[in-house]
């Protein structure tokens, strides 16, 4: 009985370790405080400190965290380079039978007057974006090294090809191109929700 006393223990430090890191990222988004990355590496690490494998996470993760973090820095350079953002607005009115889809699906689906649930979709997914990979991946790590080895490769990989894309072909958002009609709804939804904005 021991045995599987000892054996379920790291689940249930998994399982707790998780609800308490989403209660604190969910009040963290609830107050629109922006989820930063080595806030999001402390805490795993912490958890992975009282799994026992602390030495094996700083291994394992720090070529990984290394290269994510450079590219985090690195993404404001495409901007520095001189290269001008293209208009892809025709490519999208071609797709879309010569309407503008940003346009249809605000029109559609954004109500200023409140924030409706793809805006709080929206805002999830926006404050996410660097630490949910991170997460996913930790979780992988915990259950197999070989899964989390081939899922940060993909990941870096992505981010590679990203930033050269970006920086051989850069574009312009829709809300900077057409100031005037399109919405950049994450400014609008934090004032609304009653805090502060950080985007």
């Amino acid at each position: 009985m021991s045995s599987g006393l000892s054996s379920a223990r790291p689940r249930l430090l998994l399982a707790a370790s998780v609800f308490y890191l989403a209660l604190i990222f969910g009040v963290m988004l609830w107050r629109g405080i922006e989820i930063e990355p080595q806030w999001v590496v402390l805490a795993l690490l912490l958890i992975a400190v009282a799994m026992g494998r602390g030495r094996q996470f700083v291994q394992d993760w720090s070529p990984f965290l290394l290269l994510f973090l450079a590219y985090e820095v690195m993404r404001g350079f495409a901007g520095q380079t001189g290269f001008q953002p293209h208009d892809i607005s025709w490519m999208e009115t071609a797709l879309f039978g010569g309407a503008l889809p940003t346009l249809i699906l605000q029109h559609a689906f954004y109500d200023p007057r409140v924030i409706g649930f793809q805006d709080w979709a929206a805002m999830f997914f926006y404050f996410m974006h660097f630490p949910l990979p991170i997460a996913v991946g930790f979780l992988f790590w915990t259950n197999s090294r070989e899964h989390y080895w081939r899922f940060i490769s993909a990941l870096l990989l992505m981010c590679f090809v990203a930033f050269v894309t970006y920086l051989a072909w850069p574009s312009t958002p829709p809300w900077l191109q057409l100031p005037h009609d399109v919405v950049k709804i994450n400014n609008q939804t934090t004032p609304k929700w009653g805090v502060s904005s950080v985007i």
